[in-house]
């Protein structure tokens, strides 16, 4: 921790119970510094305490389905990161999407070989939240992309632009087992349509919230399933 940050610690350790404080900040028995929250903000990167990649989702949601993974599953991620090489190096396949050129280059030479990730960008002159919760009925390539692919997967992953679509698209892309997971419902109001298009399909919702990697509000991370799912739910 840097001299500043070091000071300013110091200052709310002496305004509230100091060792408590302390121990949140300082302690590595603490779960910010297990979780890695604290080397993620230091970083700006959704990373874990030893440094290695993972996904910008809830940390309770990425501690109940780490140990669910395996090898023969696949999955498709509507949006790319250090999530896709989190996911690759735990699933068979991944197939990724991302808008951003400059971010797609930045990820695209640090994947393994399992993890394909392709660049569709989205012909829109917005804000990042705009092209997140646009309309329903907005379709573009980047949210059809998945249904050229012409597989069914065990996991969706919507965590990129034009949600209310890939969520749409991605009901009839996963297998009679699959799941859905859907970040940021802290959002819900504006993915509202695609979440009512999950719950008309029959889709289950379960919700995980607390921090994420990198910001201290709370966030919340929600996975949607079927009976006899792949995740044994």
């Amino acid at each position: 921790m840097n001299q500043f940050l070091h000071t300013q610690a110091l200052r709310v350790a002496r305004r509230f119970n100091s060792r408590m404080i302390w121990g949140l900040l300082f302690d590595r028995k603490g779960y910010l510094h297990q979780s890695g929250w604290l080397r993620s903000v230091r970083r700006m990167q959704a990373i874990d305490v030893t440094d290695c990649p993972i996904p910008w989702l809830s940390y309770p949601f990425i501690e109940f389905i780490e140990p669910r993974l395996n090898k023969f599953m696949n999955v498709y991620e509507y949006g790319s990161g250090n999530s896709t090489r989190w996911f690759a190096k735990r699933v068979g396949l991944i197939h990724a999407i991302e808008h951003s050129l400059d971010w797609y280059n930045t990820i695209k030479g640090n994947l393994p070989d399992n993890a394909i990730l392709v660049y569709e960008p989205l012909e829109l002159k917005a804000d990042y939240h705009d092209m997140a919760f646009m309309d329903v009925n907005d379709e573009t390539p980047y949210s059809l992309n998945i249904k050229t692919r012409n597989l069914l997967y065990d996991i969706v992953i919507v965590d990129g632009v034009n949600r209310n679509n890939c969520i749409a698209n991605s009901i009839g892309c996963v297998s009679s087992n699959g799941v859905i997971i859907v970040d940021n419902l802290e959002y819900s109001g504006q993915m509202q349509a695609g979440l009512n298009l999950l719950k008309d399909a029959g889709f289950k919702r379960l919700e995980f919230w607390g921090l994420s990697p990198i910001v201290y509000t709370k966030t919340g991370t929600g996975l949607f399933y079927r009976p006899d799912n792949c995740l044994l739910i």
